[in-house]
């Protein structure tokens, strides 16, 4: 079969033929294609080899614009396998573009909110988000999301701190999205008020708590509880694992499955619990006092405004003997202190990793983390795609004709794609020799038309 050549001129029209003339050869060679391919095994090991031949030297540049050869002995098989390389080419090139544009919002997000510390630079992000992906398998956007809310969160904590919070949060909820960075920053807060507490000890703990309190989903318990716990914990001498067992009791009471409610009344509860009896050390010392004694009991609950969907159950909390008073109690045995959290939270990774369709998962989620880590590299491939597109957006907007577009792309895949020009230098060439025919045409047009006005390189005239 004759060669096929791709002659670009600088006549519009001739140029305009000469693609239809070889889009017409490309479809008649892919019909070909279907049916030597059914029939002949040899015609596709051939055309394996030419393809090879063609990616090495598929283009070369011949006069004006350039003429794009591309010469092949089975040119059924090897023309569809070149469009088709060449198309997923610019597919992938594009995908990484988007990835990085996603990626880019949500690491420059996490970068204001990394400090001005002499270890607060992009290269040390960038290498944090490396290693929280090798350990979780989360990919670049997620880890960069879930650092951008704990690094807001982090207060006086180290980066490090950030990074184990993170790194223990998104272990657990590669699969909960919603939940991933209010429950890192619930794990940060409650370090903030502990010290001593690791990160993998507030995620036990909050785990802990999540357990028994009525909340369906992470991210309820990290919005809601996490916060009422901190709250109550902060004020009257209450540990945590009080304001936790207090808050989730509450919860379970009033069947409340956002824990939205519970917090706010468990934060009421406390504080006019505080109020009425100071000289008692906690919540518990609190509670108890009331259940021992049913006058000071009444007049409390008498004097104390709660809504009307908690009055009955923290009026039952308060009274020995009732079923709400004994979740109360049972939380508080249930729960785990802060400070020994890490166990319930190795615990919880353990059961994650028992069984076979978690592997598999993990699996599914390491290709993932790999795709996803390799377009938001792929920076070249991504700043072909965006010169390629921004270069047909800029003609599009100026004016140019389909066919000056068709032409403007297939030089620049022959100086980028086939070639070794930078994309972006491509673009800028292309577009100052335009602007060069432009203002050119111009100043003629002005001469033929405005004989008695002068113009200078296409300027329009100033007097």
């Amino acid at each position: 079969m004759a060669d096929i050549e791709y002659d670009f001129a600088a006549d519009v029209s001739a140029a305009d033929r000469a693609i239809a003339k070889l889009e017409s050869k490309i479809e008649k060679l892919e019909r070909q294609l279907k049916s030597n391919a059914r029939t002949s095994r040899k015609g596709a090991n051939s055309a394996q080899s030419d393809f090879q031949m063609m990616v090495s030297g598929a283009a070369s540049v011949a006069g004006g614009i350039g003429v794009i050869s591309v010469v092949t002995r089975s040119a059924q098989l090897a023309v569809g396998a070149l469009r088709a390389e060449y198309q997923d080419l610019v597919e992938t090139q594009k995908a990484s573009a988007a990835a990085q544009r996603t990626f880019s919002q949500a690491f420059d997000s996490a970068l204001l909110n990394l400090g001005l510390g002499p270890e607060a630079t992009p290269q040390n992000l960038q290498r944090m988000i490396d290693r929280i992906g090798d350990a979780t398998r989360a990919q670049p956007v997620q880890i960069a999301n879930v650092l951008s809310t704990a690094l807001s969160a982090r207060g006086n904590l180290t980066i490090a701190d950030v990074e184990e919070a993170a790194t223990a949060s998104l272990s657990l909820t590669k699969n909960v999205p919603e939940a991933q960075a209010p429950l890192t920053g619930a794990v940060l807060d409650l370090q903030k008020l502990i010290d001593g507490v690791t990160g993998k000890d507030a995620l036990g703990f909050l785990l802990s708590t999540g357990t028994v309190a009525r909340v369906t989903n992470p991210a309820f318990l990290a919005e809601n509880i996490a916060p009422a716990i901190t709250n109550i914990a902060a004020t009257g001498g209450d540990t945590p694992k009080q304001g936790a067992a207090l808050v989730a009791a509450i919860s379970t009471a009033i069947s409340d499955s956002t824990g939205a409610i519970s917090g706010t009344a468990g934060i009421n509860l406390d504080a006019a619990l505080e109020k009425a009896f100071p000289d008692l050390p906690d919540i518990e010392a609190r509670i108890n006092f009331l259940r021992s004694d049913q006058a000071a009991r009444e007049k409390f609950v008498s004097e104390t405004s709660f809504r009307a969907k908690t009055a009955k159950p923290i009026e039952q909390i308060l009274t020995p003997g009732t079923k709400f008073a004994k979740i109360f109690d049972d939380f508080l045995t249930q729960i785990v202190p802060v400070k020994e959290g890490e166990a319930a939270f190795e615990n919880k990774s353990a059961q994650f990793k028992g069984t076979a369709f978690r592997s598999n998962l993990d699996l599914q989620d390491t290709f993932k983390s790999i795709e996803a880590r390799l377009k938001v590299s792929d920076t070249e491939g991504a700043r072909v795609s965006i010169a390629r597109e921004g270069l047909q957006d800029i003609l599009t907007a100026v004016g140019v004709g389909p066919t000056s577009r068709k032409i403007a792309r297939a030089s620049f895949e022959r100086r980028v794609t086939f070639g070794a020009q930078d994309a972006l230098g491509s673009v800028v060439n292309d577009l100052e020799r335009r602007s060069d025919r432009f203002q050119k045409s111009v100043a003629v047009v002005g001469r033929r038309c405005c004989p008695d006005k002068q113009t200078h390189s296409g300027r329009a005239p100033t007097g």
